[in-house]
């Protein structure tokens, strides 16, 4: 069926473990449905040749890392340790208008020229979604992390801050 809403989440042939650039091959050779992937990344791969639907369901955002050395770290002024401090949410707001901002602004160019169609999930999708991962996958890793001595209620809970912040803020929508 070419109707994307005749597929439920269970019937689709899709892989997150499958590499982006292969996962265009399964979709093209019909072994796939599908593959996870932000607008950026998605278009990077031009996945809009082989897949016209783009399925958008709040996982997430790209993760933003800058890992310093704690001996290094230690070496910088404190002062200088608090301009780092201070700039890290705008840094975070630059680069997702950068690279998410980007991607969806193209990804709407798509759209407008009729190389992809967008479908949105519904309120029932969203909230069995989120409950799977609630129960299956967020409570897991926080007892994981937790039993490491670390705090991984705190940074679950911190996530879902950002993600509620960030989500939706498309130009676009």
């Amino acid at each position: 069926s070419t109707d994307p809403q005749a597929y439920s989440l269970r019937s689709l042939r899709y892989s997150e473990n499958l590499p982006y650039d292969e996962t265009y091959q399964a979709i093209a050779k019909g072994t796939l449905d599908g593959g996870g992937a932000n607008a950026p990344m998605a278009i990077g791969y031009k996945w809009e040749e082989v897949a016209k639907y783009y399925y958008t369901i709040p996982l997430g955002n790209m993760a933003m890392i800058l890992g310093v050395n704690k001996d290094s770290w230690k070496k910088i002024p404190p002062d200088i340790q608090n301009h780092f401090r201070a700039i890290h949410d705008i840094a975070l707001g630059a680069a997702h208008d950068l690279y998410q901002g980007e991607g969806e602004v193209t990804l709407e160019k798509m759209v407008t020229a009729g190389k992809v169609i967008v479908t949105q999930p519904s309120p029932e999708d969203l909230a069995k979604v989120r409950k799977v991962a609630k129960e299956k996958i967020w409570s897991d890793w926080v007892k994981k992390m937790e039993k490491r001595g670390l705090p991984g209620q705190k940074v679950l809970d911190r996530w879902l801050e950002l993600l509620a912040k960030w989500h939706g803020t498309s130009s676009f929508k």
